[in-house]
């Protein structure tokens, strides 16, 4: 469920797919429910919401809150939140019984950015020059959709120098690619959520 897509113009309209989401949950147990963007709509109550009026956020909270509240009833639901800004969920979600584990999912090392580049790129021709291994190593610090973001980058890069005769991806590509396609996250900012992990345990 993407969170972000859950503020509606309409009064009710996000809280009511929210209980239904966790309605079904019940129903198909054993399940996942995957909460994308948590801090959309689970956001410092203090903050405000988003869209969808003042008090959208604060009643999409409230139903989040009493929800998790009812999980516990219903053996066999497991909740996900995934967000990448951990400070902005307010801390009644964080408390046991509702988002009890905290993960830092850093962005992968060397040996899974070539993972991550080699299933990109496993239907891409590509020419006898390009070493994945040397692109590894040259994106510290990527996330795997910036990655597949590279391979796709490299790939128009090719149609664009030759739009009819394009028939391999070259290292020259993959070059252009990475001058085009910057990592979002910083050292500093990976600093910041180990720190905060830390003071959550």
């Amino acid at each position: 469920l993407s969170c972000a897509q859950l503020f509606s113009m309409y009064v009710g309209e996000g809280e009511a797919a929210l209980r239904d989401a966790f309605k079904r949950a019940r129903m198909a147990a054993p399940a996942i429910l995957f909460l994308d963007e948590i801090d959309a709509m689970a956001g410092r109550r203090e903050e405000g919401g988003g869209g969808g009026g003042p008090d959208a956020g604060v009643r999409l909270l409230t139903t989040l809150l009493t929800e998790m509240d009812g999980i516990e009833l219903a053996s066999g639901v497991l909740v996900l939140g995934a967000t990448n800004r951990p400070g902005a969920v307010d801390p009644a979600l964080l408390r046991p019984g509702r988002f009890s584990t905290i993960l830092l999912v850093p962005p992968p090392d060397t040996a899974g950015r070539l993972a991550a580049l080699r299933v990109h790129c496993r239907r891409m021709p590509l020419a006898e020059d390009v070493d994945l291994e040397a692109v590894a190593e040259e994106t510290d610090m990527y996330t795997g959709a910036e990655l597949a973001a590279v391979c796709r980058e490299a790939a128009l890069a090719a149609l664009r120098e030759d739009l009819q005769g394009a028939s391999q991806v070259a290292a020259r590509h993959f070059t252009a690619a990475l001058r085009t396609v910057m990592p979002a996250l910083t050292a500093e900012q990976l600093k910041g959520y180990v720190e905060w992990g830390r003071g959550k345990r």
